[in-house]
């Protein structure tokens, strides 16, 4: 045990570091360091069968320790925690500071109660022996940031669930679904929602994930509406068009976000690449302000419609969106199988008078593997009982149950499937 607790807090510093090399732009050193750590852990167990525990086992622990030690940093740290600033020297201090923070406050303690957790599993706990709990009380749910409708759902969603015996939830703040992806394997969060292409990527080790392993320990329950891609300039700009953005400068959301993989793609299929085209990484409220003040040219983002930042964003100094349409578009979909064709009606914004052509993604619930299935029946029950409701607060179109099985691409969780197989609806 306690050479697992050592670990962890090797692991917990390490994670700062490549939390830190991440931030700076230098994620492929911070992703070698962690590698090493994993080496160097797994080298120092070397307890035999007579502990109660097989020496492999515990390598196995080791490596999830330090794996989870940076992923959990890099998400943390890019939630942009109220400790973050930007003051010191240069640019990167005030986050640098910020990790420091993080290192200190969170990921050090998370890291070693998942490692107190994995040992007690490991010897015999609550998955080798008794039975497992029939309900998680404290439901972690990963939302993403302020202002986005994946933190609308989350808090009226919540504030249902919160009504019942099945659970507690509690919203966290995170980066996106990237972030959530990763923090939903290290059993961080409990639920979350991700675009249904970064989950597949997840899944599959693909895209941004491709690095990375054990990015699973979930599965789906819903697809909850589709994304629209969404390119918006000022209504007083002169850009017309997509091919318009070349030499321009773009906010491409958040790094590592759905919106920043998204955006690229999109921008490669019109043959704009990061030499034509200036990318930033800025978050949506962050883009919305920049765009105002005519610090940037465009914004591309990926959420559901109406988007209350973008609604407010037309509001105050008026918008355009974009098409996303013709070649680019079937270029797109045929590459993609994640992205579908997607109409955003006038009048969706303040000033928009016409239609909108564009793709978009899926926006999926997930939970993950460690909460019991009757539990997550009951949570996809009370989804889909309270539909009407939902979509009368959040003023967005929920998909009925026999579209929610419908462009997820990755497995659902058990307790889903056995509240669509009563629904008489088949899943994977």
């Amino acid at each position: 045990g306690n050479i697992l607790l050592d670990g962890a807090a090797r692991a917990a510093r390490r994670g700062k570091a490549v939390g830190k090399r991440a931030l700076t732009g230098d994620l492929a050193i911070g992703q070698r360091a962690q590698r090493l750590l994993i080496e160097r852990v797994g080298k120092r167990i070397d307890l035999d069968r007579g502990h109660g525990v097989e020496r492999d086992t515990l390598k196995r622990l080791a490596v999830q320790i330090g794996k989870l030690a940076g992923h959990l940093a890099k998400a943390l740290v890019a939630t942009r925690l109220e400790h973050v600033g930007r003051q010191g020297d240069g640019p990167n201090a005030g986050i640098v500071q910020g990790a420091d923070v993080v290192d200190r406050g969170t990921a050090g303690v998370a890291d070693a109660q998942f490692a107190i957790k994995l040992l007690g599993n490991a010897a015999g706990g609550p998955r080798g022996g008794g039975p497992p709990a029939e309900t998680v009380k404290r439901l972690r749910f990963g939302v993403a940031g302020e202002g986005g409708v994946y933190h609308n759902f989350g808090e009226q969603f919540a504030a249902l669930e919160n009504e019942t015996s099945n659970g507690t939830i509690e919203l966290r703040t995170t980066a996106g679904s990237a972030a959530n992806l990763r923090l939903l394997t290290g059993e961080y969060l409990q639920l979350a929602i991700a675009q249904a292409d970064l989950a597949q990527d997840a899944c599959n080790q693909t895209g941004i994930f491709a690095e990375e392993e054990d990015i699973r320990g979930f599965g789906a329950v819903a697809a909850l509406y589709t994304e629209a891609c969404q390119v918006i300039v000022r209504a007083d700009s002169a850009i017309q068009s997509i091919e318009d953005l070349q030499g321009k400068t773009v906010s491409i959301g958040a790094e590592e976000s759905g919106s920043e993989q998204n955006a690229l793609q999109i921008l490669s299929a019109y043959g704009l690449n990061d030499r034509l085209v200036d990318t930033i990484n800025l978050n949506y409220t962050d883009a919305a302000d920049q765009l105002k003040a005519g610090k940037i040219d465009a914004i591309v983002i990926t959420v559901g419609t109406p988007s209350p930042v973008v609604t407010e964003l037309a509001g105050e100094c008026g918008i355009r969106l974009l098409n996303v349409d013709g070649t680019a578009a079937q270029r797109l979909l045929s590459s993609y199988n994640a992205y579908r064709e997607v109409t955003i009606p006038a009048g969706t914004y303040p000033g928009q008078d016409a239609d909108v052509q564009t793709v978009g993604v899926k926006a999926v619930l997930l939970a993950s593997d460690s909460l019991p299935a009757k539990q997550v029946q009951q949570l996809t029950e009370l989804l889909f009982s309270s539909r009407e409701a939902l979509e009368e607060q959040l003023g967005l179109a929920l998909d009925p149950e026999t579209d929610a099985v419908e462009g997820v691409g990755i497995p659902f969780h058990a307790g889903a499937a056995a509240w669509y197989k009563q629904a008489g609806i088949t899943v994977d």
